[in-house]
C-alpha cells in the first residue's frame, strides 16, 4: 500500500483543475495573438475595429493606474514580438506571461502522467517562486509611481 506521499492520483480525482487551467491558458495565448492595441494605447478586437472597454476601477475613477495596468497590453505586445513596447507598458508583464507559457506544457505532462495511473509531479517546492510575481508587479508599479 503506498504512502501518502506516493499515492497515486487517478484522472477522474484530480484532472479537472489541469483542464481548466490548461484550456485557460491556452484561451489567454490565444486572445493575446487575436487581440490588436491602437495607437491610443486601447485594446481592441481586429474585425470590426471594436474598442474593449477599460476594466481597471481605480483608472476610470480616480484616473490612476494600477499595479495590474498594462497587463493585457503587454501580454499582446509580447504575444506579437515587441518586448520592449510590453516592458514599457508593465515591467511585470513577462513574467506573467512566462508563467501562463510554462503551465501548458506542465499541465499537459500532469495529465498524461494522470492518465498513465503515474503520480503526479509533486511541485509544492516551487510555492516560493510565484511570489516573485505579486513583488514585482507591485515594485515595478511603486517605481513608475514615484518617477512618473
Amino acid at each position: 500500500m503506498p504512502s501518502s506521499l506516493e499515492q497515486v492520483s487517478t484522472p477522474a480525482s484530480s484532472s479537472g483543475s489541469d483542464w481548466l487551467i490548461l484550456a485557460g491558458c491556452i484561451g489567454i495565448l490565444f486572445l493575446a495573438a487575436v487581440l490588436e492595441v491602437n495607437a491610443g494605447e486601447r485594446v481592441v478586437v481586429p474585425a470590426g475595429n471594436v474598442e474593449l472597454p477599460d476594466v481597471c476601477m481605480l483608472r476610470r475613477l480616480a484616473n490612476v493606474n494600477c499595479p495590474g495596468c498594462g497587463l493585457t497590453r503587454g501580454f499582446i505586445h509580447m504575444m506579437n514580438g515587441n518586448f520592449a513596447t510590453s516592458w514599457r507598458v508593465n515591467a511585470a508583464g513577462w513574467l506573467a506571461f512566462l508563467a501562463v507559457c510554462v503551465q501548458i506544457p506542465y499541465r499537459i505532462v500532469q495529465l498524461w502522467r494522470c492518465f498513465r495511473g503515474r503520480p503526479r509531479w509533486d511541485a509544492s517546492r516551487l510555492v516560493g517562486i510565484w511570489w516573485l510575481f505579486p513583488i514585482t508587479l507591485l515594485g515595478q508599479w511603486i517605481v513608475r509611481t514615484i518617477h512618473g
